[in-house]
């Protein structure tokens, strides 16, 4: 079975003090099933989130990048 997984860097600065505080390339992280479905966590209110599609919920701007393991 492969794993996708999402990799965001988020614009806002949220996002940017995100990426200081842990010294890293990416905001968050996020699972993308087989049918392209992404699985997240999301900070308002503190939960998990299915979304259909990459684009759903973000801000314009950011970028992603993929992997599979």
């Amino acid at each position: 079975m492969t794993t996708r997984l999402a990799f965001y860097r988020g614009k806002s600065l949220f996002s940017k003090a995100i990426r200081w505080f842990t010294r890293g390339a990416y905001s968050h992280v996020a699972i993308v099933e087989k049918d392209d479905r992404i699985i997240e966590a999301w900070h308002s209110p503190s939960k998990v989130r299915v979304i259909k599609h990459l684009g759903e919920g973000h801000e314009p701007g950011r970028s992603e990048e993929h992997t599979s393991e």
